[in-house]
Order: C-alpha cells, then sequence, then structure tokens
C-alpha cells in the first residue's frame, strides 16, 4: 500500500474568495437600504419639528406685539 500524501492547504480558493465578496456586497446593499429609508425619516422628522418651532415662535411674537 501506498502511504497518503498529505496536502498542506495554504491560502483561499478563487471560489472562496468570490463567496465572501458576494456576502459583503449582499450585507453593503441591506445596510445601505436600511439606512437610506432611516434619514429619509429623520429628515421628515426634523422638518415637521421646525415648522412647529416656527408656529411657536409665530405665536409668541404675535401675543407679544399685540400686547404693546
Amino acid at each position: 500500500m501506498e502511504p497518503k500524501k498529505l496536502k498542506n492547504k495554504l491560502g483561499f480558493t478563487i471560489i472562496e474568495m468570490l463567496l465572501v465578496a458576494v456576502l459583503i456586497a449582499l450585507l453593503a446593499t441591506v445596510a445601505a437600504g436600511t439606512y437610506a429609508g432611516t434619514h429619509q425619516k429623520a429628515l421628515v422628522k426634523k422638518s415637521a419639528c421646525d415648522f412647529l418651532l416656527a408656529a411657536k415662535y409665530a405665536k409668541i411674537l404675535a401675543i407679544e406685539y399685540q400686547s404693546e
């Protein structure tokens, strides 16, 4: 019987590297989509808060100038 040859496996195969690259791309796509939705919601919320603040300021000014 011939002795079994042991292979020293060094490094990664091209298939393994491509698989990792595809997984990273998929995760980046999901993260980007989540960020875009969150960013849009934050902009809408900020605009609504700015509008309410401006309305409160206008009310304060109207009361102040009417009393003088």
